[in-house]
């Protein structure tokens, strides 16, 4: 039999970030599947949890959906088996700092996101006996970049602490369209001020001090965390969820209704 693999996406709004419903029929037995997400004309980049799993039907949430960009996601199988989406485009007015692995998401403004930097680490050492000091020098493995950010009300300023408090790598999406998004590993106590109170919310500015910067998602393996029922059961078999709801409307709602919004 033949494999045969379709994929649709759709927004989550509230997670700012795109599900992708795939259907796969006739897959053989051991036969995996692949979720590329493309942008314009860079590379294809895999999806976070999607990379060499069973050839199943399954819903994917990519966390990574460029904000304001139009994207798509194409399917592959190890047997060849492939299809695309059409395009999408996940529209935020503001950036977003997350942790997708747990499900925390914040809106945000970035303040100050300077140029990355991966400067030499020199120490000199003096030993007893010997004249001539050690310099011991070595290059960070990974680059460094400062990072300030706003939160534009009370509800903001408490998800970007949730966000931080994982202790986690958090992806960096920017609204504006002209920076690259980026993971990042804040390392030092983040600080923030006192709140500006302004018509229409409260001001927080965050200074995060120099985050690691990594190259790609270091999470690449883990799933990002849903919002709604219907994707949790679309992801897992048995396939209970919809059985029930079909016997009971309410259910359906349930299982349809966003619970992160």
């Amino acid at each position: 039999m033949v494999t045969v693999v379709d994929i649709t996406a759709a927004v989550r709004t509230s997670a700012r970030a795109a599900a992708l419903s795939i259907t796969v029929t006739g897959a053989a037995v051991g036969e995996t599947m692949t979720v590329w997400r493309r942008v314009g004309a860079a590379a294809l980049v895999q999806v976070m949890g999607a990379v060499s799993v069973p050839a199943a039907s399954r819903v994917v949430i990519d966390p990574e959906a460029p904000l304001n960009r139009a994207a798509s996601w194409v399917v592959t199988t190890s047997t060849g088996a492939s299809d695309e989406s059409d395009q999408l485009t996940v529209t935020s007015q503001l950036s977003a700092i997350a942790d997708p692995v747990s499900g925390l998401l914040a809106d945000i403004a970035v303040i100050t996101r300077d140029t990355a930097s991966r400067a030499n680490r020199v120490t000199v050492v003096q030993v007893e006996g010997d004249p001539t000091p050690w310099v011991v020098a070595d290059v960070p493995m990974n680059a460094r970049v400062p990072l300030r950010l706003l939160a534009t009300s009370a509800t903001a300023t408490a998800k970007v602490w949730q966000v931080l408090a994982t202790g986690e790598p958090v992806l960096l999406r920017c609204a504006c369209g002209q920076h690259a998004d980026v993971w990042v590993q804040p390392v030092g106590d983040a600080v923030s001020s006192e709140p500006l109170v302004v018509t229409g919310g409260d001001l927080t500015a965050f200074d995060l001090g120099e985050c690691v910067v990594f190259a790609g998602n270091p999470d690449l393996a883990s799933s990002a965390r849903s919002t709604t029922l219907g994707d949790v059961d679309a992801a897992v078999t048995p396939h209970t969820l919809g059985a029930i709801a079909a016997r009971w409307a309410t259910l359906g709602e349930i299982a349809a209704a966003d619970l992160g919004a």
